[in-house]
């Protein structure tokens, strides 16, 4: 006997199947470290503050790495990121000027974009644009792995 089928039995109503998957998204989304991504935008957009940065290496194999550096309060600070936001790796350049948003009070905690010249708080866009999608990740995710299960388990019952 499978474990699915333990957690829940072919008499589970939908309403337990959504509650099992929305259980186990919401497990799976605290683990993945989502959360420090979006706190960490929230911050940055809530005291957010613009400059130019320069890519200082690119690994773009490794799932997009960019390296870049930028003078923040006349000190120079660098920093690793998965992707630019904007822009492709491969399209990136060692020493291409990129935007740096960085939070007010920890230069440490920041941000690459592209293109340089943007407009508002694009710091407070991504973080609501992560936060849309996590939502709706959260909330149809399950709707779309009950509506699987019920199928699959139709399925399955009929070739017994």
């Amino acid at each position: 006997m499978s474990i699915m089928r333990i957690l829940l039995p072919e008499s589970s109503t939908p309403k337990r199947v959504y509650l099992f998957f929305f259980g186990l998204i919401i497990t799976l989304t605290l683990l993945s470290g989502m959360q420090q991504l979006l706190w960490r935008q929230w911050r940055i957009g809530a005291a957010s503050v613009s400059t130019i940065g320069l890519v200082t290496a690119l690994d773009c194999p490794n799932h997009g790495h960019v390296d870049y550096s930028f003078a923040a309060d006349r000190q120079n600070y660098s920093a690793r990121q998965f992707f630019v936001d904007g822009i492709d790796c491969r399209s990136l350049k060692i020493g291409q000027r990129i935007a740096v948003v960085y939070e007010r009070a920890a230069p440490d905690n920041n941000l690459a974009l592209y293109p340089i010249e943007g407009e508002g708080n694009r710091a407070r866009s991504a973080f609501l644009t992560g936060l849309a999608f996590m939502s709706a990740f959260i909330l149809i995710g399950p709707l779309f792995l009950s509506a699987l299960w019920s199928v699959v388990s139709r399925l399955t019952a009929k070739i017994r």
